[in-house]
């Protein structure tokens, strides 16, 4: 009997910490973060999936063609992968939409203090929107 209480107690525990963690890693700044360490690790299909529909889809169309596409992307906004620390410094929400503000620190020493992400909420989740970088 005690041990059906502790694997049920476990178990409970184990779903409770597991949703409050899908909440806040659903967060628009645990989007914006989770994107640039992705991206920074060089995870590019991980990165894809914080990108809305939209996004995604202009990334991957011509003019995103032109700009080299998303991997290069990616290393332009990471540095190639250099970024040290992301500081989510303020979050404005605004029904399903979003702006994230954030300080960026890079290996070297520098840091980018104004980086602002637009998000959209996609069939529940937040997601970065065009423009959003």
């Amino acid at each position: 009997m005690n041990r059906r209480i502790l694997f049920l107690l476990g178990f409970l525990f184990a779903v409770v910490t597991g949703a409050c963690q899908t909440l806040v890693g659903n967060s628009p700044g645990g989007v914006v973060r989770g994107f640039y360490k992705a991206a920074n690790e060089g995870r590019y299909s991980d990165a894809e999936q914080y990108l809305s529909t939209d996004t995604l889809t202009a990334i991957k169309g011509p003019l995103g063609q032109k700009a080299g596409g998303f991997k290069k992307i990616s290393d332009d906004n990471t540095r190639n992968g250099q970024i040290k620390e992301i500081e989510i410094t303020k979050e404005d929400i605004r029904g399903e939409r979003a702006t994230v503000y954030a300080r960026i620190v890079f290996k070297d020493g520098q840091t980018k203090n104004d980086d602002v992400t637009e998000l959209i909420k996609e069939k529940g989740d937040w997601k970065i929107a065009l423009g959003g970088h």
